[in-house]
Protein backbone atom coordinates (compact mmCIF):
# COMPACT_ATOMS: atom_id res chain seq x y z
CA UNK A 1 0.00 0.00 0.00
CA UNK A 2 3.03 2.43 0.71
CA UNK A 3 4.37 1.40 -2.46
CA UNK A 4 1.35 2.46 -4.28
CA UNK A 5 0.96 5.86 -2.04
CA UNK A 6 4.68 6.64 -3.71
CA UNK A 7 4.18 5.67 -6.40
CA UNK A 8 0.76 7.89 -6.94
CA UNK A 9 2.92 10.72 -5.69
CA UNK A 10 5.41 10.40 -7.96
CA UNK A 11 2.84 9.84 -10.93
CA UNK A 12 1.21 13.48 -9.01
CA UNK A 13 4.30 15.43 -9.33
CA UNK A 14 5.18 14.82 -12.72
CA UNK A 15 2.09 15.85 -14.10
CA UNK A 16 2.55 19.32 -11.69
CA UNK A 17 5.58 19.77 -13.68
CA UNK A 18 3.63 18.98 -16.52
CA UNK A 19 1.21 21.45 -16.26
CA UNK A 20 3.56 23.81 -15.22
CA UNK A 21 5.62 23.31 -18.85
CA UNK A 22 2.44 24.42 -20.44
CA UNK A 23 1.57 27.38 -18.10
CA UNK A 24 4.72 28.32 -19.23
CA UNK A 25 4.49 28.08 -22.80
CA UNK A 26 1.52 30.25 -23.05
CA UNK A 27 0.67 32.88 -25.57
CA UNK A 28 1.37 36.32 -24.48
CA UNK A 29 0.86 39.60 -25.34
CA UNK A 30 2.34 43.19 -24.13
CA UNK A 31 1.02 46.88 -24.25
CA UNK A 32 2.54 49.96 -23.67
CA UNK A 33 2.13 53.74 -25.11
CA UNK A 34 5.10 56.06 -25.07
CA UNK A 35 3.78 57.85 -22.10
CA UNK A 36 1.19 58.29 -19.43
CA UNK A 37 -0.59 61.19 -20.26
CA UNK A 38 -1.37 62.98 -24.02
CA UNK A 39 -3.45 66.37 -24.47
CA UNK A 40 -5.87 66.81 -26.86
CA UNK A 41 -5.05 66.86 -30.70
CA UNK A 42 -2.19 65.16 -29.69
CA UNK A 43 -0.51 61.60 -31.12
CA UNK A 44 -1.21 58.75 -29.26
CA UNK A 45 1.57 56.09 -29.69
CA UNK A 46 0.61 52.42 -28.83
CA UNK A 47 3.26 49.39 -29.02
CA UNK A 48 4.03 45.76 -27.57
CA UNK A 49 5.32 42.25 -28.69
CA UNK A 50 3.42 39.33 -29.16
CA UNK A 51 5.60 36.08 -27.84
CA UNK A 52 4.69 31.83 -27.56
CA UNK A 53 6.42 30.17 -25.41
CA UNK A 54 9.01 32.91 -25.00
CA UNK A 55 9.57 32.95 -28.64
CA UNK A 56 8.75 35.89 -30.95
CA UNK A 57 5.29 35.39 -33.01
CA UNK A 58 6.13 37.20 -36.30
CA UNK A 59 3.37 38.01 -39.14
CA UNK A 60 0.71 37.78 -36.27
CA UNK A 61 -2.50 39.64 -36.35
CA UNK A 62 -2.81 41.86 -32.98
CA UNK A 63 -6.75 43.27 -32.65
CA UNK A 64 -6.65 46.67 -30.94
CA UNK A 65 -9.83 48.75 -29.35
CA UNK A 66 -9.42 52.09 -27.87
CA UNK A 67 -12.34 52.86 -25.14
CA UNK A 68 -12.91 56.77 -23.89
CA UNK A 69 -13.43 57.35 -20.49
CA UNK A 70 -17.35 56.59 -20.53
CA UNK A 71 -16.28 53.12 -22.43
CA UNK A 72 -17.15 54.29 -25.67
CA UNK A 73 -14.88 52.45 -27.96
CA UNK A 74 -13.08 54.96 -30.66
CA UNK A 75 -11.20 53.28 -32.65
CA UNK A 76 -10.62 49.71 -33.87
CA UNK A 77 -7.98 48.12 -35.86
CA UNK A 78 -5.82 44.93 -36.73
CA UNK A 79 -2.16 45.31 -36.89
CA UNK A 80 0.31 42.42 -38.00
CA UNK A 81 3.67 41.40 -36.35
CA UNK A 82 6.81 41.95 -37.88
CA UNK A 83 10.04 39.91 -37.73
CA UNK A 84 11.02 40.30 -34.14
CA UNK A 85 6.67 39.95 -33.42
CA UNK A 86 6.31 43.53 -32.08
CA UNK A 87 3.27 45.51 -33.54
CA UNK A 88 2.39 49.41 -33.03
CA UNK A 89 -0.20 51.78 -33.72
CA UNK A 90 -0.09 55.92 -33.89
CA UNK A 91 -3.40 57.84 -33.71
CA UNK A 92 -4.56 61.27 -33.06
CA UNK A 93 -6.81 62.44 -30.39
CA UNK A 94 -9.46 63.98 -32.05
CA UNK A 95 -10.19 68.03 -31.11
CA UNK A 96 -13.85 66.86 -29.50
CA UNK A 97 -12.26 64.17 -27.51
CA UNK A 98 -13.03 63.57 -23.75
CA UNK A 99 -10.88 64.57 -20.74
CA UNK A 100 -9.97 61.36 -18.62
CA UNK A 101 -8.77 57.93 -18.52
CA UNK A 102 -8.86 55.66 -21.64
CA UNK A 103 -8.32 52.21 -22.02
CA UNK A 104 -6.29 50.57 -24.98
CA UNK A 105 -7.44 47.04 -25.06
CA UNK A 106 -5.13 44.19 -26.91
CA UNK A 107 -6.01 40.49 -28.40
CA UNK A 108 -4.49 37.49 -30.39
CA UNK A 109 -5.23 34.15 -30.68
CA UNK A 110 -2.42 31.12 -31.88
CA UNK A 111 -2.48 27.87 -32.15
CA UNK A 112 -6.08 27.66 -29.94
CA UNK A 113 -5.02 30.09 -27.48
CA UNK A 114 -6.09 34.09 -26.99
CA UNK A 115 -4.41 36.59 -24.96
CA UNK A 116 -5.69 39.30 -24.03
CA UNK A 117 -4.15 42.67 -21.88
CA UNK A 118 -4.64 46.38 -21.77
CA UNK A 119 -2.99 49.55 -20.07
CA UNK A 120 -4.58 52.72 -19.79
CA UNK A 121 -3.44 56.86 -20.43
CA UNK A 122 -4.89 59.87 -19.39
CA UNK A 123 -6.02 62.73 -21.83
CA UNK A 124 -5.90 65.83 -19.98
CA UNK A 125 -4.59 69.95 -20.57
CA UNK A 126 -1.10 71.17 -19.81
CA UNK A 127 -0.32 72.80 -17.10
CA UNK A 128 1.46 75.34 -15.25
CA UNK A 129 1.99 75.86 -11.66
CA UNK A 130 3.90 76.87 -8.57
CA UNK A 131 6.16 74.55 -7.42
CA UNK A 132 6.55 73.87 -4.48
CA UNK A 133 3.20 74.10 -4.06
CA UNK A 134 3.34 75.10 -0.70
CA UNK A 135 6.63 76.44 0.84
CA UNK A 136 7.54 77.46 5.01
CA UNK A 137 9.72 79.81 5.87
CA UNK A 138 10.96 81.95 8.66
CA UNK A 139 11.18 85.65 9.22
CA UNK A 140 14.46 86.91 7.50
CA UNK A 141 14.72 83.73 5.01
CA UNK A 142 15.04 83.04 1.58
CA UNK A 143 13.51 80.91 -0.28
CA UNK A 144 12.87 79.89 -4.17
CA UNK A 145 9.36 78.57 -6.23
CA UNK A 146 9.79 77.49 -9.70
CA UNK A 147 6.88 78.14 -11.88
CA UNK A 148 6.93 74.85 -13.77
CA UNK A 149 5.20 73.98 -17.36
CA UNK A 150 3.61 70.30 -17.35
CA UNK A 151 2.55 67.83 -20.29
CA UNK A 152 3.05 70.65 -22.65
CA UNK A 153 3.79 70.13 -26.79
CA UNK A 154 4.82 72.67 -28.99
CA UNK A 155 5.61 75.51 -26.54
CA UNK A 156 6.98 78.55 -28.20
CA UNK A 157 5.88 81.12 -25.92
CA UNK A 158 4.82 82.21 -22.46
CA UNK A 159 3.21 84.76 -20.35
CA UNK A 160 2.07 85.30 -16.75
CA UNK A 161 1.38 87.16 -13.58
CA UNK A 162 1.82 86.03 -9.92
CA UNK A 163 0.71 87.77 -7.41
CA UNK A 164 2.15 88.03 -3.25
CA UNK A 165 1.10 89.76 -0.38
CA UNK A 166 3.74 92.05 -0.01
CA UNK A 167 3.62 92.85 3.46
CA UNK A 168 4.95 89.26 4.36
CA UNK A 169 7.46 88.82 1.43
CA UNK A 170 9.57 90.42 -0.96
CA UNK A 171 10.81 89.35 -4.19
CA UNK A 172 14.50 89.61 -4.35
CA UNK A 173 14.96 88.01 -8.31
CA UNK A 174 13.56 86.52 -10.90
CA UNK A 175 15.32 84.46 -13.73
CA UNK A 176 13.95 83.18 -16.81
CA UNK A 177 15.10 79.78 -17.60
CA UNK A 178 17.37 78.44 -20.50
CA UNK A 179 16.11 78.85 -23.82
CA UNK A 180 13.77 81.23 -22.84
CA UNK A 181 16.14 83.50 -21.06
CA UNK A 182 17.65 83.98 -24.51
CA UNK A 183 14.34 84.52 -26.25
CA UNK A 184 12.79 87.48 -28.38
CA UNK A 185 12.83 89.71 -25.82
CA UNK A 186 12.23 88.34 -22.61
CA UNK A 187 10.10 90.50 -19.55
CA UNK A 188 11.18 90.83 -16.29
CA UNK A 189 8.74 93.12 -14.28
CA UNK A 190 8.75 93.51 -10.37
CA UNK A 191 5.45 95.78 -8.97
CA UNK A 192 6.03 95.91 -5.38
CA UNK A 193 3.66 98.31 -4.53
CA UNK A 194 1.08 95.88 -6.16
CA UNK A 195 2.93 93.12 -5.33
CA UNK A 196 2.86 91.00 -8.52
CA UNK A 197 6.11 89.83 -10.83
CA UNK A 198 5.04 89.66 -14.70
CA UNK A 199 7.10 87.45 -17.08
CA UNK A 200 6.58 86.89 -20.38
CA UNK A 201 9.12 85.16 -23.43
CA UNK A 202 8.92 84.04 -26.79
CA UNK A 203 11.79 81.18 -28.39
CA UNK A 204 14.01 83.15 -31.05
CA UNK A 205 12.61 81.91 -34.83
CA UNK A 206 15.24 79.53 -35.11
CA UNK A 207 14.87 78.15 -32.38
CA UNK A 208 12.89 74.11 -32.10
CA UNK A 209 9.85 74.45 -30.02
CA UNK A 210 9.36 72.23 -26.66
CA UNK A 211 7.31 69.49 -25.40
CA UNK A 212 7.53 67.73 -21.85
CA UNK A 213 7.71 68.99 -18.20
CA UNK A 214 10.25 71.29 -17.24
CA UNK A 215 10.39 75.08 -15.14
CA UNK A 216 10.25 78.23 -16.90
CA UNK A 217 10.90 80.55 -14.38
CA UNK A 218 12.25 80.29 -10.84
CA UNK A 219 11.46 83.37 -8.21
CA UNK A 220 13.23 84.66 -5.01
CA UNK A 221 11.53 85.43 -2.25
CA UNK A 222 12.31 86.93 1.24
CA UNK A 223 10.28 86.64 4.60
CA UNK A 224 9.93 89.89 5.81
CA UNK A 225 7.01 88.76 8.41
CA UNK A 226 4.53 86.11 9.93
CA UNK A 227 1.60 85.21 7.96
CA UNK A 228 0.09 82.90 4.89
CA UNK A 229 -0.14 83.95 1.68
CA UNK A 230 -1.07 83.14 -1.66
CA UNK A 231 0.76 82.64 -4.58
CA UNK A 232 -1.61 83.51 -7.30
CA UNK A 233 -0.88 82.96 -11.19
CA UNK A 234 -3.62 84.42 -13.06
CA UNK A 235 -3.40 85.95 -16.87
CA UNK A 236 -1.56 83.09 -17.78
CA UNK A 237 -0.62 82.29 -21.65
CA UNK A 238 1.06 79.73 -23.71
CA UNK A 239 1.11 79.52 -27.41
CA UNK A 240 2.72 77.12 -29.89
CA UNK A 241 4.85 77.69 -32.52
CA UNK A 242 1.99 78.48 -35.22
CA UNK A 243 1.46 81.52 -32.55
CA UNK A 244 -1.77 79.56 -31.52
CA UNK A 245 -2.61 79.34 -27.78
CA UNK A 246 -2.57 76.55 -25.69
CA UNK A 247 -5.60 75.01 -23.52
CA UNK A 248 -4.16 74.81 -20.04
CA UNK A 249 -4.73 75.19 -16.30
CA UNK A 250 -2.72 77.31 -14.08
CA UNK A 251 -1.91 75.93 -10.32
CA UNK A 252 -1.25 78.47 -7.23
CA UNK A 253 1.14 78.52 -4.36
CA UNK A 254 1.49 79.21 -0.68
CA UNK A 255 3.95 80.14 1.91
CA UNK A 256 3.66 80.16 5.39
CA UNK A 257 5.95 82.72 6.97
CA UNK A 258 5.92 81.08 10.24
CA UNK A 259 7.23 80.88 14.32
CA UNK A 260 9.89 77.75 14.64
CA UNK A 261 7.64 74.81 15.74
CA UNK A 262 4.56 75.50 13.91
CA UNK A 263 4.63 72.92 11.31
CA UNK A 264 1.62 72.89 10.40
CA UNK A 265 1.19 77.08 9.73
CA UNK A 266 -2.11 77.18 12.06
CA UNK A 267 -0.38 80.18 13.83
CA UNK A 268 0.37 78.19 16.87
CA UNK A 269 2.95 75.21 18.20
CA UNK A 270 0.48 72.80 19.86
CA UNK A 271 0.21 68.78 20.20
CA UNK A 272 -0.11 68.45 16.50
CA UNK A 273 3.23 70.01 15.61
CA UNK A 274 4.48 67.10 17.84
CA UNK A 275 2.62 64.85 16.51
CA UNK A 276 3.71 65.65 13.22
CA UNK A 277 7.24 65.76 13.98
CA UNK A 278 7.31 62.13 15.61
CA UNK A 279 5.30 60.64 12.49
CA UNK A 280 8.47 61.84 10.19
CA UNK A 281 10.71 61.23 12.58
CA UNK A 282 14.18 60.14 11.46
CA UNK A 283 13.53 61.13 8.02
CA UNK A 284 16.32 62.72 5.82
CA UNK A 285 16.16 64.91 2.96
CA UNK A 286 15.30 62.79 -0.45
CA UNK A 287 13.63 60.29 2.20
CA UNK A 288 9.84 59.73 0.45
CA UNK A 289 8.44 60.69 3.76
CA UNK A 290 10.71 63.62 4.23
CA UNK A 291 8.71 67.11 5.03
CA UNK A 292 10.86 69.95 4.64
CA UNK A 293 8.41 71.86 7.25
CA UNK A 294 8.83 69.23 9.74
CA UNK A 295 12.72 70.05 9.02
CA UNK A 296 12.97 72.94 11.43
CA UNK A 297 16.44 73.92 11.78
CA UNK A 298 17.30 72.59 8.10
CA UNK A 299 19.68 70.56 8.69
CA UNK A 300 18.35 67.74 6.20
CA UNK A 301 17.25 65.63 8.75
CA UNK A 302 13.83 65.45 11.11
CA UNK A 303 15.37 64.47 14.49
CA UNK A 304 15.09 65.35 18.70
CA UNK A 305 16.35 68.97 17.81
CA UNK A 306 13.48 69.37 15.73
CA UNK A 307 11.37 68.37 18.32
CA UNK A 308 12.67 70.39 21.15
CA UNK A 309 12.78 73.60 18.85
CA UNK A 310 8.58 72.88 19.24
CA UNK A 311 8.68 72.16 22.81
CA UNK A 312 10.62 75.10 23.66
CA UNK A 313 8.32 77.32 21.19
CA UNK A 314 5.03 75.46 22.58
CA UNK A 315 2.00 77.64 23.22
CA UNK A 316 3.48 80.23 21.04
CA UNK A 317 1.32 81.90 18.40
CA UNK A 318 1.26 84.62 16.04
Amino acid sequence: MKKVSSLMMVSLMVLSTCVLVVTASALYITVKTSKPSYQIGEEVYVYGNLTYNGLPLPDKLVSIEVQDPFNNTILMVVRQTNSEGAYNLTFRLPDQAEKGTYTVYVRSSYNEETATNHITFEVKDAALYVYPPTTWALVGNNFNVDVIVDDIVDLFGFEFYLSYNTTILDVLSVIIQPPFDEGFSPLIEIVEPEGYVHVASILLPSSPPLSGSFPLVLITFKAISLGSCLLDLYNTGLIDSMLNPIVHVSVDGYAFVVILGDVDGDGKVTMKDIFLLILHFGRKKGDARYAANCDINCDDVIDMKDIYIAIRNFNKSW
